[in-house]
């Protein structure tokens, strides 16, 4: 699936812009505060139903107006998908292919997304919830089932949670383990799968951009390894019992990121786990489309000022055997080398007006 055409209307300093994309590199150049980076956000908000740069949708509307509304065509083997946005100060309307969007997990399905922004590196600064994040987007694309179990999972973790929360009877708490251990239990079997087949991916990626070698996955299964789940959520209830909440199972779990068995963290530089997590942007994008014959959508913010020319080229090469479509800002369209790209579409923002460059 790729993204052919967006309309944007009132959406950040952008008052109305139509875009026709290529199916496989965009450039969007211009200065600081133009408005390139919203265009992408754009992109995002329309992809995933939020930003990644503000928690409140209300916010993107541009000053004095009273919406913002994104209207995009996708394309996937001759066939077109509609899709449309429109956000005002309370309300929020989506519709896909002329019906209602109810959950994002509809609209999020036709549109996997992979965003590289200079805030990067939270994933490995910032705790298990980021890793997390990562791991089950993963399997959100290429598992069909994963976010049916997700949901029956965090349906049993609320209502445990909730008995443990009142103080009810051990007998009481005890009935939603049996449903946790079903739904928490294929969780863990599908990320361990998913992690086997995607570590070989990323030890590659990460070589061919880094040059490091040997770098590995762990996954942390969020309950101590001498138990099983089931032994493990049964010794902690005295505890949850007195927290009110469960502390283990698969929403505690974590990804680590290894060389020669220690911390990527204790050996690597900040750009080098830059480097690294783009790396493993790269290797989900590949085993999705291994997996499930999809290519990814890049939003790729300022590559110049993150990396260094060589390691742009690198990147930018792995993109492009991918077969990713990429959108790509810079300030100068001269930092950028896409000599090798089949005819990128070039756009200039200034001032909040995109103009296509021929």
């Amino acid at each position: 699936m790729t993204l052919s055409r967006l309309d944007i209307q009132d959406f950040r300093n952008l008052a109305t812009a139509r875009l026709d994309f290529s199916p496989r590199c965009n450039l969007i150049t211009g200065e600081n505060a133009a408005g390139k980076t919203s265009l992408l956000e754009a992109i995002h908000v329309l992809a995933r139903l939020r930003s990644f740069r503000t928690q409140r949708l209300e916010t993107l509307i541009r000053e004095g107006c009273e919406a913002f509304q994104l209207v995009a065509r996708l394309e996937e083997s001759g066939r077109t998908l509609p899709v449309g946005l429109r956000r005002g100060r309370k309300e929020l309307d989506i519709r896909l292919d002329g019906a209602p969007v109810r959950r994002v997990s509809d609209l999020a399905a036709h549109f996997p997304l992979v965003v590289i922004t200079a805030d990067l590196h939270r994933v490995l600064e910032e705790g298990p919830k980021y890793r997390r994040q990562f791991l089950d987007w993963g399997l959100f694309h290429v598992e069909p089932e994963f976010h049916a179990t997700w949901r029956q999972y965090a349906q049993a973790l609320k209502q445990r949670n909730a008995c443990l929360r009142q103080g009810v009877a051990e007998a009481q708490v005890r009935i939603w383990d049996a449903p946790l251990l079903a739904s928490g239990g294929r969780i863990h079997e599908m990320r361990c799968t998913y992690i086997k087949e995607l570590e070989p991916l990323f030890a590659e990626q990460a070589e061919r951009i880094l040059g490091l070698a040997p770098l590995s996955l762990r996954y942390a299964p969020g309950w101590a390894q001498r138990l099983d789940y089931p032994a493990a959520l049964a010794e902690a209830l005295v505890r949850d019992r007195e927290q009110g909440q469960t502390r283990v199972g698969p929403h505690r779990a974590d990804l680590q990121f290894l060389q020669a068995d220690q911390d990527v963290r204790d050996r690597l530089s900040r750009g080098q786990q830059k480097q690294l997590l783009i790396a493993l942007l790269l290797a989900q994008a590949e085993l999705l489309f291994r997996r499930r014959d999809r290519i990814c959508q890049f939003l790729v913010d300022d590559l110049p000022a993150e990396l260094d020319a060589e390691h742009q080229a690198r990147v930018l090469a792995q993109l492009r055997e991918l077969g990713s479509q990429v959108f790509i800002t810079a300030i100068d369209a001269a930092a950028l080398d896409l000599g090798d790209w089949p005819e990128p579409a070039r756009f200039h923002v200034e001032h909040g007006v995109v103009r296509e460059v021929v």
